[in-house]
């Protein structure tokens, strides 16, 4: 990438404040996420996956501010967002936004469609004009303009996502957060949804920070993909050489459960299943994080962690056994 990073995130570090229940409560602090590190750059679609527990979320909600940052920093476009707050906070958001998962739930079911995507608007005091956003906009994700005078109750999935999509580019933002936009879809709509980002982010220049764990569907979006494990980035590669040649062992008992299409190459495939349950993140083993389930671990890789290194220029993985 010859240009600089819209988005910079450097040994980004999350806590959460937990309390036992009971009379005498014990608060203790849980490291969701640890020293996760990754550039994101103009047009580009960095693919964020791991399975549930990673981090995934909070880091998104992190680089949005959404969440308080225990360690680390992140540059959005030159500048250091990592402690703003207050007007500061309110105007940078209007060029970072969210697509969430649930479209059931993250419409308002008592505005009509025009309000929710002229809502952005209307905040950041620019509602001069905004029938006809909502208009282009709803025209836009492949809607009719009609459908601004309905709710979302009369949509499907499919659509009222498509009306979330349309409210995230209400205000022409530069990074849109895509939290699992396409999981709560059926598998006949996935596509479209996809392929509307897509189009999207070619048009207006966009870039996606897409979590998802749905690696079939990471894998058609993404330019690079970023693997979670219990907090960490443990692996991250251009998407094609995640998925033809991945380094870290967990990468690959991700991918072996991908089934293929042709029911001949799935029936021959041997199935990497690394056993064990995912590492209880409130307490992690010392050392790799992923040493309890691995059969490559070592002595050192249960007494060091492993960081993230260069295997080759555009490929990075914490992996002591694994060169390049």
């Amino acid at each position: 990438m010859m240009q600089a990073p819209i988005l910079s995130v450097s040994g980004l570090a999350i806590d959460y404040e937990l309390s036992s229940g009971g009379l005498f409560r014990k608060r203790r602090t849980l490291n969701a996420v640890n020293d996760v590190s990754f550039d994101l750059f103009p047009g580009e679609t960095l693919g964020l996956v791991g399975e549930s527990g990673s981090g995934k979320t909070t880091v998104g909600r992190a680089v949005l501010r959404r969440l308080g940052v225990a360690q680390g920093k992140i540059i959005f476009d030159g500048k250091d967002i990592t402690h703003l707050r207050g007007e500061e906070l309110r105007r940078l958001r209007s060029r970072m936004q969210i697509v969430l998962q649930d479209p059931y739930t993250s419409l308002n079911p008592r505005m009509k469609v025009r309000d929710i995507v002229a809502e952005p608007l209307r905040v950041h005091g620019l509602a001069e004009g905004s029938e006809m956003v909502v208009a282009e906009l709803l025209e836009r994700v492949g809607l009719s303009r009609d459908a601004a005078d309905r709710y979302p109750h009369s949509f499907s999935g499919g659509q009222r996502q498509r009306i979330g999509i349309a409210r995230a580019l209400a205000l022409k933002p530069s990074l849109i957060v895509a939290d699992e936009p396409v999981s709560a879809l059926d598998v006949s709509v996935r596509a479209q949804v996809v392929n509307l980002l897509q189009d999207l982010q070619r048009d207006f220049g966009l870039s996606y920070l897409f979590i998802a764990h749905d690696l079939a569907v990471v894998r058609h979006i993404s330019h690079r993909v970023a693997i979670m494990y219990a907090g960490r980035i443990v692996e991250i590669a251009p998407s094609e050489e995640i998925y033809n040649r991945p380094i870290h062992p967990y990468t690959e008992s991700l991918l072996s459960a991908v089934p293929v299409a042709n029911p001949k190459i799935q029936r021959a495939r041997q199935r990497i299943i690394a056993p064990g349950e995912s590492v209880d993140i409130a307490d992690p083993p010392k050392g790799c994080r992923f040493h309890p389930r691995c059969a490559l671990a070592t002595q050192r890789c249960r007494e060091e962690e492993p960081p993230l290194l260069h295997k080759t220029p555009d490929h990075s993985a914490a992996c002591w056994n694994r060169p390049a």
